[in-house]
């Protein structure tokens, strides 16, 4: 029977894909791995161009400016039948790479992640982080969720 790495611990599991990818929080050091593999990744990679007019040309001369950022979206399930306090503890994680809920007076920067899922490995910052229940348990306390995370490569 397999092993999987799971949260830094090891399972057994009789079936199911193998934790591929985890979100490193580059300034506090604390890893998560992937609880289930996203289904899917895709990705946007551009080009900046300006065009440069003169009077008696027959086009615009096109002239490369920079490179465009990387962007994408990852969602990530979490299941937590029997609570345990998972997904609690995933909003928590993910929740201190967006700015803080209440104004706490100061400005705080909100940490950078590094994003592994096999060899896509990119250093980012999250431009927004959305949060589905799916799920509760008796008390009300959440035990399904999935958070989609908006990417951006720094």
């Amino acid at each position: 029977m397999p092993v999987y790495a799971l949260d830094n611990k090891y399972h057994k599991y009789s079936s199911g894909a193998k934790t591929k990818g985890y979100i490193k929080n580059k300034n506090t050091g604390v890893l998560k791995s992937f609880m289930f593999n996203p289904s899917e990744l895709s990705f946007d990679r551009g080009a900046t161009y300006a065009e440069i007019s003169a009077p008696g040309l027959s086009y615009p001369i096109t002239q490369y400016v920079r490179g465009n950022i990387i962007t994408f979206n990852v969602s990530l399930y979490i299941y937590d039948k029997p609570y345990s306090g998972k997904v609690k503890e995933w909003e928590d994680f993910l929740n201190s790479f967006v700015p803080p809920t209440v104004n706490t007076g100061g400005y705080t920067k909100p940490d950078e992640m590094l994003f592994v899922m096999g060899d896509f490995i990119r250093s980012c910052v999250v431009g927004t982080l959305s949060t589905h229940y799916t799920s509760f348990n008796s008390d009300l306390l959440p035990n399904e969720a999935t958070f989609t995370l908006s990417l951006r490569q720094v």
